[in-house]
């Protein structure tokens, strides 16, 4: 027999999962770049050459994007979450301040330093050094990178890691793009191995690190760009850890075949 969720519970799941899914479509793809992950085996490419604002530094096009976007806007004066709808509101406040010719520069100088720097950045956006891992692709990187094989996910470009910030939040972001896809064709065993996955995934390790990472962005970084990108982040994360909780407790806890 087919299972089908009440008609509450799926639209909640509806309208939760596709504000995820755009949330992390625009705010952390928007830049063209060579960092992607290709899906070996799902239908969709829409996320297939896009850019998070962590794997490089923003152009002068993507601020004026973001500027004008409505998504943001309406984050920032209409989101039930007081923190995310403050977080938001401020960083859009700091866009709209950006000087494209003199304070980009300040920002991909910031970039560098907390990145990237030499000998050591103030930032690393690699989840083995906060692991207190000695070395980048060494334990972490193999069991997400193992992980998201099993997702049949796998990056095109070989350069950064799979423990990259970027690289994580892409794969949440992909995910969330197949889970509305089940919605869709009410499959709800595979909606539920997807979320399982999710769940797991951010409990074992986007959860364990990135709010630190944006810890340490605020705490060591002089430029409000990087201080605002942190906060909206730390906070975004927060509230899809929540919700992606109820989503689980929404499904069954056994599927009808």
């Amino acid at each position: 027999m087919r299972l089908v969720l009440s008609c509450f519970g799926f639209r909640l799941l509806v309208i939760f999962f596709i504000f995820f899914v755009v949330f992390y479509f625009f705010f952390f793809f928007k830049q063209k770049t060579a960092y992607e992950i290709y899906q070996c085996d799902w239908s969709s490419d829409v996320c297939s050459s896009d850019l998070h604002l962590f794997l490089e530094e923003p152009s002068c096009d993507f601020l004026e994007k973001l500027r004008g976007d409505q998504l943001l806007n309406s984050i920032s004066r209409e989101y039930p979450d007081k923190e995310l709808r403050e977080a938001v509101e401020g960083f859009v406040k700091t866009i709209s301040e950006v000087s494209c010719e003199e304070e980009l520069i300040d920002i991909w100088t910031e970039y560098t330093r907390l990145f990237i720097g030499v000998p050591k950045s103030l930032a690393p956006p690699y989840e083995s050094v906060y692991r207190n891992e000695d070395r980048l692709f060494g334990d972490t990187w193999e069991k997400i990178r193992n992980w998201m094989l099993d997702d049949a996910l796998a990056i095109k470009n070989k350069s950064v890691a799979e423990d990259h910030i970027g690289i994580e939040l892409e794969y949440m972001m992909l995910t969330s793009l197949e889970a509305v896809k089940m919605m869709e064709d009410n499959n709800i065993r595979k909606l539920k191995d997807i979320i399982t996955r999710q769940k797991e995934f951010m409990e074992n390790h986007i959860m364990q690190w990135i709010p630190e990472l944006c810890n340490d962005i605020e705490k060591n970084t002089s430029v409000e760009f990087y201080r605002a990108l942190a906060r909206v982040v730390k906070t975004y994360l927060e509230e899809d850890w929540n919700n992606i909780t109820l989503f689980a407790s929404l499904l069954p806890e056994e599927v009808s075949r």
